[in-house]
């Protein structure tokens, strides 16, 4: 007869509780505990397993080890991997979007837009949050031992690497992940902090350079009235070049962006509250209904269709709206903001009765 944590594997299998590959486990349990648990999967048994399991040393293929779900600390391990897994996401989404800025660029034939905001932007970001997210996948890479002080804290790692870059590197405070890690973190905040400065001054002064090379060269701008206009009364020459108005401009991008970097990414980690949410609830469903119901089959019969409605109501519906609007929160401020500036046409509605008039003018 199959065990609950069998039903739990069956019942559930389309609601994201499934194996992936029908494989060994990489924990061994002992005999007393695998004679008294049905699995769905594979587990390692061994007679000489005195703490009831152990790990074999071989890492599980793809995804999390299905063993982690019957486990007492399961959502405190994948609370774990889902933040750094959001960290990861967002890093890459907002990359994305810094580098289809280099295509408007491109597209516009800007070589201030490339060389002095693109590739700034990319080392920013890289070189802060990128660099965190290449700690994250080497720290998954190896195995290390809490007991012995070995596991490193990645968010002291960063921490220390802005404010004591110096003196950040201890063992004591878990900040040591490589050899020569201090030198290659001095060089990356190094290169931040040419970067901003780069975002912020290239644009107005190699532009005020290059305006002031075409005055010299002969060229005088001739005003207009659509130009007077546009700029609200204030007297702009046609293709006249104003430093305060761009170095203005640019100041508050630079800023957004810089301040952007750190709260957009922490942004990202919403994904990781909603999976947390998901998680807790389905958890609770699961623990304080569906599971007590398999008792008899009255139980079970009356319990299911409780169980069915508040598993797709709640969980798939209310749930998936809210992760569809933090999703579209995403895409329009963290990763749009990284390339769009809403220059273009104006929408106006189409109207009849303004096509006649344009007609009847013309």
């Amino acid at each position: 007869m199959y065990s609950q944590y069998t039903l739990v594997y069956y019942t559930t299998i389309f609601f994201s509780k499934h194996v992936f590959f029908n494989e060994y486990s990489a924990w061994q349990l002992s005999n007393t505990s695998a004679e008294s648990v049905t699995l769905p999967f594979h587990v390692n048994v061994s007679d000489n397993c005195p703490d009831g399991c152990g790990y074999t040393g071989a890492p599980y293929a793809f995804g999390i080890d299905p063993i982690w779900g019957i486990t007492s600390n399961h959502l405190t391990f994948t609370n774990s991997l889902k933040m750094k897994t959001s960290i990861l996401l967002g890093v890459s989404h907002m990359m994305f979007g810094i580098f289809i800025s280099f295509l408007n660029a491109k597209h516009k034939r800007d070589m201030i837009g490339i060389f002095g905001e693109f590739i700034p932007q990319v080392l920013f970001l890289g070189c802060l949050f990128g660099y965190l997210s290449v700690l994250i996948v080497f720290k998954w890479s190896f195995e290390w031992d809490s007991a012995k002080g070995q596991d490193p804290s990645l968010m002291a790692v960063l921490i220390n690497m802005v404010l004591n870059p110096m003196n950040g590197i201890t063992a004591k405070d878990h900040t040591v992940v490589y050899g020569g890690q201090m030198e290659v973190q001095l060089l990356l905040l190094f290169l931040c902090f040419v970067s901003a400065p780069t975002m912020l001054l290239s644009r107005p002064l190699i532009g005020n350079y290059l305006y002031k090379k075409k005055i010299a060269a002969g060229y005088v701008p001739v005003a207009s009235d659509e130009a007077e206009a546009d700029h609200g009364g204030h007297v702009h020459s046609d293709g006249e070049f104003d430093f305060g108005d761009v170095f203005i401009h640019q100041a508050i991008h630079t800023i957004e962006f810089c301040l952007g970097a750190v709260s957009n990414t922490a942004s990202y980690l919403r994904l990781w509250a909603l999976s947390l949410a998901h998680a807790q609830l389905s958890d609770v469903l699961w623990t304080m209904l569906l599971r007590n119901c398999f008792g008899s089959p009255l139980t079970l019969f009356i319990g299911f269709p409780i169980w069915a409605i508040l598993t797709i109501s709640i969980l798939l519906m209310m749930e998936g709206m809210s992760a569809f609007l933090h999703a579209l929160r995403l895409h329009w401020v963290e990763f749009m903001s990284k390339f769009y500036t809403g220059g273009g046409v104006e929408f106006t509605p189409f109207n009849y009765a303004a096509l006649f008039v344009e007609v009847a003018i013309e």
